[in-house]
């Protein structure tokens, strides 16, 4: 547009070409600064309204206001478009450092969720083996203990037993029993634990 300007105002060849030639060297190189970096696209724009001040003012044979006209312009349309380009970079920055942000906090989760998973994997391992231990200890109580109460069954049948021996095999089945029954209870908690409880279902009055 500045060029068609200056080319109305004073029209020669020579001088259309010239400054034809420096406004396009211009343009692209403010256009690759753009695609590079706020400040370099300031050195680029700079370079360009010099270049365009030189043709304009010592070149192209325009009034002085006429040029400073034309120069206003293009530094207007270079500010405007800095200050887009600035925009951007800036919208950029932020949405890179928010997408790094973002980035580091799932690297996080990721990462507790896995400490997470192995604890819980330690968790039941050790509940497993806790449960074996139970059950494998319960089994193992209960055969010797069924021993003593047989044998205790066995010498209370002794016709010749004297009442105070009598009262003492009471005594070993008693507690025989009592341990019994607490060994049954650890084992009906190991097969809880296990989920091998099975539910009988029955109807009753209440």
């Amino acid at each position: 547009i500045l060029a068609a300007l200056i080319f109305m105002l004073r029209p020669s060849p020579g001088i259309s070409a010239i400054f034809w030639a420096i406004v396009a060297i211009g343009v692209m190189a403010t256009i690759f600064a753009t695609t590079l970096h706020y400040t370099y696209s300031v050195a680029g724009s700079a370079v360009s309204i010099l270049a365009f001040t030189t043709v304009a003012f010592g070149f192209a044979g325009l009034e002085p206001g006429a040029a400073a006209v034309l120069v206003a312009i293009l530094v207007g349309s270079f500010v405007s478009s800095l200050g887009t380009t600035n925009t951007i970079e800036q919208y950029a920055r932020q949405t890179f450092a928010a997408k790094c942000a973002l980035e580091r906090q799932k690297e996080a989760l990721a990462e507790k969720a896995l400490q997470l998973e192995i604890s819980e994997a330690k968790a039941r391992d050790a509940n497993r083996a806790k449960s074996v231990f139970l059950s494998n200890m319960s089994h193992e109580l209960r055969t010797p203990l069924n021993a003593v109460l047989g044998f205790a069954q066995l010498t209370e049948q002794d016709p010749s037993l004297s009442s105070e021996g009598r009262e003492n095999l009471r005594i070993i089945e008693r507690s025989g029993d009592h341990l019994l029954s607490l060994i049954d209870d650890v084992l009906a908690i190991s097969k809880i634990e296990a989920g091998r409880v099975i539910l009988n279902e029955h109807i009753f009055d209440p």
